[in-house]
């Protein structure tokens, strides 16, 4: 173990000091590392430890693990403010033990799930990590959960589902509060035993997970969580969801830089409140079934403040039945949304569009309160380039090639579709309908379109159609 305090005092402040005994000496805090080496075998008692003396100690206390490989069942720790650092992703290993426990039978029935009890030795949560507020740092590491079915018998449950024997996630950032950063971490999981088909539900998980002591909707009773959390440079591979936020009050998000592999949503949000979340600079690959970036607002909250999502400069590459952003307001219409210079595309083994098993590329569903997609590319595949439902919005400056339809406005009022180009769809390359209303389509360039380039369903009003360059409409005379 080794410990390193630092304490700093300069010169002039001892020269004011002395000439003024009321005067004040600022000092920088003091530091103190508990390093733990590991052991070969079983290291949780020696890293719980680690985390319960800096606890103690108070901030700027850092747990660091050396190179080598950890074998650990749950850790929780309350109050964290410090590091928690390793030699780097390659070089420092934490992997789950197998057989982890269950939770503690009365946090574990359908109405009483493990969030109902504080996370610890007498509730071990089917997490491999769980942080309960703090102000803390990750980094330089690598977590692994190896085994299909982490969890021994009997399981965790959901509530209203089945039994669970996969981690509910490798690390949580649970509270009221919290403040995170992460950076050049790796989660890795496994095929497994779960509804999902993963060993891993969440690779990271940012959310309250507190219940008032007299809830009675474990789903939707759980207090919000504020602070600030920000993930870099880290990877997560082969498992449900990379990286979760929900139910936010007065927080931000960023996500920059990540890498995902094999997931079934890489990025998901859900319930912001006054909340700001950017995701840039993300790459997703072989998303398998649902979606790269996915947003539920109001999916258990109510009475949410406007919120922003920013989705900017990913390159999202999804399979069929996948979607590469997917943006969801349940009547709350408090979600604005920007989805801006993005890369999204479908791989797909035919490198055309599947009637059985589409795939959409962007999918906006209900009413957002705003909603602006521009300057995105998009490739192959898709029921639709950009599909809305609800408006208004604004789709604009896109390069769209090879989906089914290139743009799809369909229930939807106030949507402007400009200066976008599109071609070789299977069916239209816009498209109004479903008594869509008060939607303009302007100075959109579409080619190739294997029905007709603009089509009208008839239905709606106050709708119209200016400048496009395009040679087939149904009706005539939209382009």
């Amino acid at each position: 173990m080794k410990d390193k305090e630092t304490v700093f005092l300069s010169i002039s402040f001892v020269a004011i000091l002395l000439a003024s005994p009321m005067s004040l000496v600022a000092a920088a805090p003091s530091s103190h590392t508990i390093t733990v080496p590991p052991s070969g075998s079983n290291d949780t008692a020696n890293i719980q430890a680690a985390f319960n003396a800096c606890v103690a100690f108070g901030p700027h206390c850092n747990v660091e693990l050396e190179k080598g490989t950890y074998y650990t069942a749950q850790i929780a720790v309350n109050g964290f403010q410090g590091n928690f650092v390793g030699m780097g992703q390659g070089l420092t290993i934490v992997q789950a033990l197998p057989n982890l426990s269950p939770p503690a039978p009365q946090y574990n029935t359908p109405t009483s799930p493990f969030w109902a009890g504080p996370p610890g030795p007498a509730n071990p949560w089917p997490v491999l990590f769980t942080f309960v507020g703090g102000s803390f740092g990750i980094s330089q590491m690598a977590f692994i959960e190896p085994y299909a079915s982490p969890i021994s018998t009997p399981g965790w449950f959901f509530p209203g589902g089945s039994e669970w024997y996969s981690l509910a996630g490798m690390i949580y950032f649970v509270g009221l509060q919290a403040n995170v950063v992460m950076d050049h971490v790796t989660v890795q999981g496994a095929a497994g035993n779960s509804p999902f088909g993963y060993n891993i539900n969440n690779g990271i998980f940012y959310e309250g997970f507190i219940l008032p002591a007299s809830y009675t909707d474990p789903l939707r009773d759980v207090l919000p969580i504020s602070g600030t959390i920000l993930v870099t440079d880290s990877k997560f591979d082969t498992l449900a969801s990379g990286q979760d936020f929900e139910n936010l009050a007065n927080a931000q998000v960023t996500a920059s830089s990540n890498n995902f592999n094999n997931v079934l949503f890489a990025l998901y949000v859900a319930d912001l409140s006054n909340t700001k979340a950017d995701f840039s600079s993300n790459t997703a690959t072989a998303v398998s079934a649902f979606s790269a970036f996915w947003a539920d607002q109001g999916l258990y909250v109510s009475n949410l403040l406007p919120s922003k999502v920013s989705i900017t400069n990913n390159d999202f590459q999804v399979g069929q039945g996948a979607s590469a952003v997917s943006l969801y307001d349940y009547g709350a219409n408090t979600l604005n949304a920007v989805v801006s210079g993005n890369v999204l595309r479908t791989d797909t083994s035919c490198g055309c569009y599947d009637q059985t098993n589409p795939v959409y590329s962007v999918v906006v569903s209900q009413s957002l309160k705003s909603l602006s997609v521009s300057g995105n590319t998009i490739l192959g595949g898709g029921a639709a380039g950009v599909s809305i439902t609800g408006g208004p919005g604004t789709v604009s400056g896109n390069a769209i090639t090879g989906s089914h339809d290139g743009v799809w406005v369909g229930s939807a009022n106030g949507v402007h579709v400009a200066g976008n180009t599109i071609s070789s769809t299977v069916q239209w390359g816009i498209a109004v309908t479903d008594g869509s209303s008060n939607n303009l389509v302007t100075g959109n360039h579409i080619t190739n379109s294997g029905v007709a380039d603009i089509y009208w369903d008839g239905t709606g009003t106050g709708n119209a159609w200016h400048g496009n360059q395009c040679q087939t409409s149904g009706p005539a005379g939209l382009c």
